[in-house]
């Protein structure tokens, strides 16, 4: 790996730190957007607990970027495995969101500037919350509660077009292992046919077949999903044994998309991409490659293919001839009167702000874990195949069973090696 090469990785993260803060920096107050600089920090550091810590001194800041500090502060508190306080934070993003969309309060500052309306999320980022807030229910083994957060984020998915809605195969497929979790084996198995319909049929979502049909006591239908589970994971070492069991990895991987003005008109903004190396993960338990992760999701595409574009766009024009009818009134009334009116009533500014620590694409992979405890060895690969040195990590005492199943949360960054496993 070049020295060029490893230079440009690290200016890249640090040019998202400068990127975070400059989403904040128009409306928030100096306090506030210091400290979510200095968190921002900290996460791109990989130093997850410190970015935490940072980060909830801003959770109380209610101004206009209020759901922007909480969604950045779950994603550190799930990245750090305290599960618990991102369900907190969730929630309380959750009902502002809520709050906001249901008392018309959005729909009330048409008049106002973007960059000065109270953020409430793109419809990808609404998803992703309450996916967040079911993967935190579902992590702390509050399986009921997971089971209506991923439920709620499939409602949350509006397409731009009907083929859209519903697709986002991450959701479904950690519905699916929750009704596992619950024994609601007829509701695993639609799940996991959801997740293979809307992720090429990646094999973790035909193993999770699998596992629901060997729970159902169908024998052959089990055999024939074994068969063709093994055929289309190349990757893998095999099925897991009877005394075995799978640990569930949850890889949040690389960067959201960004927002830029629309190039025709300026006036609201639209999906750009972030670019990142790091494409695919190989997992090595002790040493022995045992599985690959696969794409379940991409979110630039989710926030290309999102519905509700046209109603922001006739806010923008119904905004755009009321700007300018206040404009023209108060000229009309007293010359030189529309400047200080478009002042106070603000321009067509596109709002690019954006949930910039999400991850731009969610992958699984299915690990067999045999008795005992374990190291587990991630490596990180680009869009060729090559290796990442500076984004591996190391994760210790990794245990499974087929009684008890495990999970854990990775999130894919550079220079964190030897990270030890939390909570799962």
């Amino acid at each position: 790996m070049s020295r060029m090469h490893r230079h440009y990785r690290h200016v890249n993260y640090l040019l998202c730190v400068m990127l975070v803060a400059s989403c904040l920096a128009v409306s928030s107050p100096g306090n506030a957007a210091d400290a979510f600089k200095d968190g921002a920090a900290a996460y791109w550091d990989g130093d997850f607990v410190k970015a935490t810590e940072l980060l909830r001194t801003v959770e109380s800041q209610q101004d206009k970027n209020y759901v922007l500090y909480l969604m950045n502060g779950a994603m550190a508190a799930i990245s750090a495995g305290d599960f618990a306080h991102a369900e907190g934070i969730l929630h309380a993003c959750k009902l502002t969101i809520e709050k906001e969309l249901s008392e018309g309060e959005v729909a009330g500052q048409v008049l106002l500037a973007d960059k000065r309306k109270t953020y409430i999320g793109h419809t990808y980022e609404k998803v992703l919350v309450d996916f967040f807030l079911g993967l935190s229910q579902y992590m702390q083994g509050d399986y009921e509660s997971a089971r209506i957060g991923f439920l709620e984020a499939l409602e949350a998915d509006t397409g731009s077009k009907e083929e859209y809605e519903g697709d986002v195969a991450y959701v479904h497929y950690m519905l699916g292992k929750t009704f596992m979790r619950l024994g609601m084996w007829d509701d695993a198995a639609v799940a996991m046919r959801n997740t293979s319909r809307h992720s090429d049929g990646i094999p973790y979502a035909i193993l999770g077949q699998h596992e629901v049909a060997i729970a159902e006591g169908r024998v052959s239908d089990a055999e024939q999903l074994r068969t063709q589970f093994l055929g289309s994971e190349t990757c893998a070492s095999g099925l897991a044994s009877d005394e075995a069991g799978y640990v569930t990895v949850v890889l949040l991987n690389g960067l959201a998309p960004g927002r830029k003005p629309d190039v025709v008109t300026g006036a609201f903004a639209t999906p750009k991409e972030r670019s990142y190396p790091e494409r695919q993960a190989r997992f090595y338990v002790d040493g022995e490659l045992v599985g690959c992760s696969y794409v379940l999701t991409e979110m630039l595409h989710q926030a290309k293919t999102a519905g509700g574009m046209g109603s922001e766009i006739a806010s923008k024009v119904a905004g755009k001839v009321a700007r300018d009818v206040a404009v023209n009134v108060a000229d009309a009334i007293v010359p030189g009167l529309g400047c200080l009116t478009r002042m106070a009533v603000g321009d067509d500014d596109a709002d690019v702000r954006f949930w910039a620590t999400a991850p731009g694409d969610v992958q699984i992979c299915e690990i067999p874990v045999g008795p005992g405890l374990h190291s587990l060895r991630i490596e990180f690969t680009d869009s060729e195949g090559v290796t990442l040195e500076r984004y591996e990590q190391v994760w210790y005492y990794i245990a499974a069973s087929s009684l008890t199943p495990r999970t854990i949360v990775v999130r894919s960054m550079h220079d964190i090696h030897n990270q030890s496993s939390p909570a799962s």
